[in-house]
């Protein structure tokens, strides 16, 4: 007998609702023809971006995000690489640096819009600090010494004034010196050094009436200045000041700060000199290499006085100027400023050494602040104990170098793959 209406309306209704949830799910699940993927990078970060390999251009660019369109784009798996700006294309000084992005877009569904937004993780920062010359900062890395001079100060042309900068506090403060006669025209500060936390304070000064130069020991808190009597009165003076008030190194001769001599280092003459901080108690120097052509190589060596342990760290070529070091035994890193050039215009370049490799952290500066008769300047670049915190000078400011705790020496090669 045939079904009662009721019955086939239900059949009705379940047949008519089964395949709506069919059709539903074969929308949901079966791929569409085409897709168009919308990609957002920040404008704030120059960037090249490609889609498995092949470069884009962006269609629409606003103060937030520049658009990358693709149009009619089947279904499947995307290569995504976002190449943020390398370092020969950053156009000033202070910057951040992003490491480049990759991801893989996996488009399907059943949405024919596919938007995806960039996120960059910080590389690097470079950020100006404040106004003044000779930086160095505390091997502890939170204070920094500098100096200012009439120019930036607005005052005489012999003017001159030490400042400190906490970098906890992202503040500056005058260290006023209590001896008021190092303030005179006679006498000529050089690069002050930071210890112990940012409490002590090392200052040469060249005096016109003697004709020498002077070492002070300087309280930060107080701003009493003592001269460290060496019984030498040398035109020029490379110094290196110890840890813990330890002493001073000059030359080869390790002095205690009464001006006794505590030990005759048993190492070979320094090149120029120059001595470079090696961390607590080492002491870094450069040894003229035997290779041939020797003025375009040095040995760049290291010596622990606690132990009397020498050894070589790496070997610098260089083509007019010796290259300013700064190591980090936290870390076994080492920042080295590069110098090429040969007339009173030079290029500047600060590396960070690791592993055993070099990788550039700024483009090279052109240095032109040596008027004819004036006293010689260039960038020297001083690091923390740990090469995360580094300071320079270029153009009478200070800039901080910020480098992630984190940050592997890979990351920083792929962000800079020619280098």
């Amino acid at each position: 007998s045939a079904a009662p209406p009721s019955k086939k309306i239900r059949y009705l209704t379940i047949t008519v609702v089964l395949l709506a949830l069919t059709l539903t799910l074969l929308y949901l699940l079966l791929p569409r023809s085409s897709y168009r993927l919308v990609v957002r990078v920040p404008a704030a970060v120059k960037s090249d971006v490609f889609l498995n390999q092949k470069p884009l251009s962006p269609l629409k660019e606003d103060s937030l995000f520049s658009e990358y369109r693709l149009e009619d784009q089947s279904a499947g798996r995307y290569e995504l690489l976002v190449e943020p700006a390398r370092l020969t294309e950053m156009k000033s000084v202070a910057y951040s640096r992003y490491k480049p992005f990759r991801q893989t877009l996996d488009i399907s569904g059943p949405d024919t819009l596919f938007q995806f937004t960039v996120h960059f993780d910080t590389l690097y920062t470079i950020t100006p600090l404040a106004d003044g010359l000779y930086p160095s900062i505390d091997p502890d890395g939170e204070k920094i010494a500098y100096i200012k001079d009439g120019a930036i100060t607005g005052g005489s042309a012999n003017e001159k004034k030490l400042y400190l900068f906490d970098l906890k506090e992202g503040s500056e403060r005058e260290l006023v010196l209590r001896r008021r006669d190092l303030y005179r025209d006679n006498w000529e500060w050089d690069r002050p050094y930071l210890r112990d936390n940012g409490r002590h304070l090392y200052l040469s000064g060249f005096n016109y009436n003697s004709g020498y130069v002077v070492l002070f020991l300087v309280d930060t808190e107080s701003g009493a200045a003592r001269e460290i009597p060496l019984g030498i009165k040398p035109k020029w003076l490379h110094y290196l000041p110890l840890a813990e008030q330890a002493g001073i190194l000059v030359d080869r001769k390790w002095y205690s700060l009464s001006g006794e001599i505590l030990q005759e280092l048993p190492i070979e003459a320094p090149y120029q000199e120059r001595l470079y901080y090696g961390g607590g108690k080492g002491v870094m120097y450069y040894l003229e290499s035997e290779e041939k052509p020797a003025k375009s190589w040095l040995n760049l060596m290291h010596y622990d006085l606690d132990s009397g342990a020498s050894r070589q760290v790496l070997k610098a070529s260089y083509s007019s100027r010796p290259p300013y070091v700064s190591f980090s035994p936290g870390s076994n890193r080492l920042v080295m400023t590069d110098y090429s050039g040969m007339a009173i215009d030079f290029f500047s370049t600060i590396q960070l050494w690791a592993e055993q490799r070099f990788v550039s952290l700024t483009q090279p500066f052109l240095v032109r602040e040596r008027p004819i008769a004036s006293s010689f300047h260039k960038i020297e670049a001083t690091a923390d104990n740990r090469a995360e915190k580094i300071v320079f000078d270029y153009q009478r400011q200070v800039f901080l170098i910020d480098l992630p705790a984190n940050l592997t020496l890979e990351a920083l090669l792929e962000a800079n793959p020619s280098y």
